[in-house]
């Protein structure tokens, strides 16, 4: 069994909690904010696995995985209690751009490959949340806002020669889990918007078989997708507001990519499924 593995797993938690009185005008801007910037690449040239040589007739399973793995925790929140003209602003704010990158460029004319399993992986898993208690709030600010941007690249590329006894899976992976929340369940608005979430997410995966002959006696198997498990809870009673209000505004825009990608002239053969 050969094991070519690269990863990277940022943990992160910002936590903002504050506790505020005031009298006459004043504004106040709580802001818990964490980013994470992460690339992960793993490129493999053409190499022997296990042996064909005469006398020394050895099969190797393989395994060739690039991971990139945040696991974020962001909250900022206030209770504030106001005598005269206030604006408090809770704001919780993520921007993750997470690059992950798989090439495997074939074996070698004396390997003896059973099983083989490449793939690039990418997890974004974040718990972020805005809360807001007590506060008055003027201009059409949000008593409590939510910001959260994703972008991610996710590519697996195979060429040359591959000759298997067994089967062979390439992957190109998203995982997707973000729980988002906004709260103003106990805040006073006036003429302001008492919560808010805005997301931003625009994840893309791509496998490439390019200048690629993969030959296998058991089956094939070419998968690029993103798997979504999101949760998105805005909490707005606009209790005690007077004026114009908007209480709530939830805004969402996801874009997801998934291709497998076969370039001209490529030789794909399998005697399994």
């Amino acid at each position: 069994k050969v094991e070519l593995l690269a990863n990277a797993s940022p943990t992160t938690k910002s936590d903002l909690e504050v506790v505020s009185a005031a009298l006459g005008s004043s504004v106040q801007v709580n802001h818990s904010q964490a980013d994470d910037y992460s690339e992960v690449v793993l490129n493999v040239g053409k190499n022997q696995y296990g042996s064909n040589v005469k006398d020394h007739t050895q099969a190797a399973d393989l395994t060739i995985k690039a991971e990139n793995n945040t696991d974020q925790t962001v909250e900022a929140g206030a209770v504030t209690a106001s005598g005269g003209l206030y604006l408090a602003q809770n704001k919780a704010s993520v921007h993750d751009k997470l690059t992950t990158t798989t090439t495997a460029a074939g074996v070698m004319d004396k390997s003896l490959l059973h099983d083989a399993n490449i793939t690039a992986a990418t997890s974004a898993s974040t718990m972020e949340s805005s809360q807001s208690y007590g506060a008055a709030v003027l201009f059409g600010s949000s008593a409590a806002e939510t910001k959260h941007e994703l972008t991610t690249d996710t590519l697996t590329k195979l060429s040359g020669q591959w000759d298997l006894t067994g089967n062979l899976v390439a992957v190109a992976g998203n995982k997707e889990t973000l729980t988002l929340g906004a709260d103003t369940i106990g805040a006073s608005i006036v003429n302001g918007s008492g919560a808010g979430i805005d997301s931003t997410v625009k994840q893309s995966s791509n496998l490439t078989l390019s200048s690629a002959t993969v030959t296998t006696a058991g089956s094939q198997t070419y998968n690029a997708g993103t798997r979504v498990n999101d949760r998105t809870k805005i909490q707005s009673s606009g209790y005690g507001s007077v004026g114009s209000v908007e209480s709530s505004n939830l805004t969402q825009n996801d874009t997801y990519t998934g291709k497998v990608n076969m370039d001209d002239g490529q030789s794909v053969l399998t005697a399994g499924e």
